[in-house]
């Protein structure tokens, strides 16, 4: 007697997203909560995003710099598209600036 084995094949398609825009950076004090629970840290490489899921990871293309970053609260400072922790201010160069043209992408 044969036995019929069926496979089934799940293919999960992840969505692509990207968007351009600018980039800003908060300076929220450390040990303060924010809005998914979490200890705020300065060193972390987050960001805030008006829509995307919180703990989705993307990368961000600024100042020629590429790198990715974790969104972890729906913080957007005026008409910006991410707004970086400090950390990832300070690698992307614009601790002084404040501002800048930048890239967002899944990963």
């Amino acid at each position: 007697m044969y036995k019929l084995v069926t496979l089934v094949v799940l293919i999960t398609v992840s969505q692509t997203y990207g968007e351009s825009g600018l980039c800003s950076w908060y300076d929220t004090h450390p040990g303060d909560l924010i809005e998914n629970g979490e200890v705020f840290s300065q060193n972390t490489f987050t960001a805030g995003h008006k829509s995307l899921r919180i703990g989705s990871i993307v990368r961000v293309m600024c100042n020629g710099k590429l790198d990715m970053v974790i969104i972890n609260r729906r913080l957007v400072i005026g008409g910006s598209i991410l707004t970086m922790d400090r950390a990832a201010a300070e690698f992307f160069g614009i601790i002084d600036s404040k501002l800048c043209q930048c890239t967002v992408t899944s990963v």
